[in-house]
């Protein structure tokens, strides 16, 4: 028995003790056995085909229950890129997948695939790609299985004192965690939502709410609270709204097909005590156990109340469907609830004004609050997300609740633990239930939550910073004084240091201090010196926790992450163009001023960047320093020598969501895609000619201008085309 009391003993032990105690406890409440059921009616059904189809009706008009019928506007699809599925985002998906869950229909257990291991994962990539090409998921995954769980309230032969547990394929929610976190990189909601959001919990908004109210009390403010209830949000919400916020989300249409065909002729069984029913539709909600629902609900409620959420008042915190409004003005706070119920009825969604709950605090009005004819009755507590929170500010309720929580939980697993492990298990038992269920994260992992117009904003009247403390703001204000500003003679930079005035100058002077002993290589700062050393010693000490990428700074891997993340802080004033660094949007802004700072000093060239001027000096050096070993090629850009290997690998990543074409690099893509689009924006200004490529245009201009570039090193042929020229040399040969 020691043995077993030190593997117990561990943290892994204390997780399977209280996983035993849960079992046992739902083990003793679950009624499996119960075969009779009231009738609609109320009579009491005995007969075995009677009570299943009593559960299958029931379940039926439960599910298939819609408040309006809604026509959202038309979206036009988007036609965005949609790489392949690879190996490694099925490999993650399979691991957030838990064992030991129920299986669907398909009775294959998430633990089969995972034993499979590398070749388990190269069958799921194929067979999701091929789904992702069809745009069709197989039969087998639209059929689910629900299974009554009683209440623990009410008679226990009442249908309607059970909740209906929806199990679905293994294999599609796997399938689905993918789609989801494609989605999630392809749209994203506002902060004001915290439901199901990364680096976000319950504790979250409930904070928030606390911090609003002490600060108010400290300064004796009257303060509203409204919390909303949906009636029945996820069961009842339009399908048509899912596609038409995704589109307006400008989510790419091969996912939104996707998500539309898991939705096309699904159909449940009812699993009862005396077997199982035959399958009915449902055509309403989105699919209960779903990863990919929570997320598409958020994404439907955020494009509805988009245009309530930019009202500045009142505050706004939502947690999926649970929303709580606050405002300092009751008058003001019945307006926006109005118009709350309004975006939500346009989207087929009903406000359930009979569980809807008012708070006021630190205010003499004690009258109720109205919702047109409704009236919502003023409490002194409610619960929020199993917190419970009190007009007074007082938190002994709270604390009670949580200690009576936590205390029934422990009294369902005490009777399996032993005086060994009882201890040990306590702070792994009870922890989970004293904080709100919230997961706790390490501190490295913990990424700060941004808590929106909660608290004072101070702007920057100048230019647009904004910031909640008043140190920053002062502190920013420095920028824009004058006496401050140090200025180059020589161009229009400035800065508010002496020394960055010091090193910009070396930039003029073309002064390089420090140079690399192994190379030729110089630059202005002693930092640049060292990173350049470890290209010749190796060295990537930065590397992504999300990728294989490594690279030399940190300013490089802070770049790369916003990949990630699909952060894009600049954008231009003039297009939609949007980057990750101020540099590139500096390049960008070339485009349209047509500044062309680095020019050829052999022929007339002129470009925008640096680096284009190095590879086009390698055009007159004749330098080719990229070579392919497989082969005599040679090339000037690093870039032109990945996309030669793949021909060599047969390898063609980038494929057309409309026709079978495939194609080795994105701008190949880029280009066959305005053949489906009709879309040729260079145009010739002598004739009418169109094309879909500037070089083509080009050489089209070549017809007008007579010039022949390409000549024959042999006769005296000459052409406008270098195919052409290579064509008419084989006539030699």
């Amino acid at each position: 028995m020691q043995p077993l009391y030190a593997k117990l003993d561990t943290p892994e032990g204390h997780k399977l003790i209280y996983k035993l105690a849960c079992s046992r406890a739902k083990a003793a409440q679950d009624i499996t056995r119960c075969c009779s059921v009231n009738g609609s009616n109320g009579e009491l059904l005995y007969d075995d085909r009677a009570v299943k189809e009593r559960w299958r009706s029931y379940f039926h008009v439960l599910l298939n229950t819609q408040h309006r019928e809604v026509h959202p506007p038309e979206q036009l699809p988007n036609h965005g890129l949609v790489p392949p599925i690879t190996p490694d985002e099925v490999l993650a998906s399979l691991r957030h997948m838990e064992n030991r869950k129920a299986v669907g229909p398909d009775e294959v257990p998430i633990e089969a695939w995972k034993a499979l291991g590398a070749r388990g994962v190269c069958i799921l990539t194929n067979l999701y790609n091929r789904i992702l090409s069809d745009r069709i998921m197989p039969d087998q995954w639209r059929l689910s299985i629900i299974t009554p769980v009683h209440k623990g309230k009410g008679s226990v032969q009442d249908c309607g004192n059970y909740r209906g547990i929806k199990v679905m394929s293994h294999t599609m929610k796997l399938f689905e965690r993918i789609i989801d976190a494609r989605i999630r990189q392809e749209c994203t909601v506002s902060d004001f939502q915290y439901g199901f959001q990364p680096g976000r919990g319950t504790m979250d908004p409930i904070f928030a709410l606390r911090i609003l109210m002490e600060k108010h009390r400290e300064k004796n403010m009257p303060l509203h609270f409204l919390f909303l209830d949906l009636q029945k949000a996820f069961d009842c919400v339009p399908r048509e709204m899912i596609w038409w916020a995704l589109r307006s989300k400008l989510v790419p249409e091969t996912y939104v097909e996707i998500v539309r065909d898991m939705y096309r002729n699904s159909d449940s069984i009812v699993r009862t005590a005396v077997g199982d029913t035959t399958p009915f539709p449902i055509t309403i909600g989105v699919h209960q156990g779903s990863v990919l629902s929570p997320y598409l609900f958020s994404v439907i409620l955020d494009e509805l109340s988009a245009s309530v959420q930019k009202l500045p008042q009142p505050w706004l915190l939502m947690y999926t469907d649970d929303i709580a409004l606050v405002d300092r003005d009751k008058g003001r706070l019945t307006r926006r609830v109005h118009a709350w119920r309004e975006a939500l009825e346009n989207g087929g969604l009903k406000l359930n004004v009979a569980k809807t709950e008012y708070m006021a605090c630190n205010s003499t009005d004690l009258t109720s609050l109205r919702i047109g004819d409704d009236t919502v009755e003023r409490t002194d507590n409610f619960r929020y997300l199993g917190s419970v929170l009190d007009a007074s500010g007082d938190i002994d309720r709270d604390i009670k609740a949580r200690i009576s929580a936590a205390w029934a939980k422990w009294r369902e697993s005490v009777n399996i633990l032993t005086k060994k492990t009882s201890g040990a298990s306590t702070k792994n038992i009870l922890a989970k239930h004293i904080s709100y269920n919230h997961k706790t994260q390490k501190n490295s992992e913990v990424e700060q939550t941004p808590v929106p117009q909660l608290m004072e904003t101070f702007n920057c009247d100048i230019c647009e910073f904004k910031t909640s403390q008043k140190r920053r703001i002062l502190a920013h204000l420095n920028v824009h004084v004058t006496e401050q500003v140090y200025c180059c003679n020589n161009c229009d930079y400035k800065c508010i240091k002496k020394d960055r005035l010091q090193r910009h100058m070396k930039i003029h002077t073309g002064e390089k201090p420090f140079s690399c002993h192994i190379c030729k290589y110089q630059c202005i700062r002693k930092s640049n010196l060292h990173s350049h050393m470890k290209i010749h010693t190796g060295e990537k000490p930065f590397s992504c926790h999300i990728c294989k990428y490594k690279c030399i700074t940190k300013s490089y891997l802070q770049k790369h992450m916003k990949i990630h993340t699909g952060d894009k802080p600049f954008s231009c004033h003039i297009c939609k163009y949007k980057c990750i660094t101020k540099s590139d949007l500096q390049k960008h802004m070339r485009i349209h001023t047509g500044d062309k700072p680095f020019s050829c000093h052999i022929c007339k060239y002129k470009c925008i960047t640096k680096s284009d001027l190095q590879k086009h000096m390698r055009i007159h050096t004749g330098e080719k320093p990229f070579s392919c070993h497989i082969c005599k090629y040679q090339c000037i850009r690093k870039s032109n020598l990945h996309s030669h290997m793949k021909i060599h690998t047969g390898e063609k990543p980038f494929s057309c969501h409309i026709c079978k074409y495939k194609c080795i690099t994105k701008s190949y893509l880029q280009k066959h895609m305005k053949i489906h689009t009709g879309d040729k924006p260079f145009s010739c200004h002598i004739c009418k000619y169109k094309c879909i490529t500037k070089s083509d245009l080009q050489k089209h201009m070549r017809i007008h201008t007579g010039e022949k570039p390409f000549s024959c090193n042999i006769c005296e042929y000459k052409c406008i085309q270098k195919s052409n020229l290579q064509r008419h040399m084989k006539t030699h040969t």
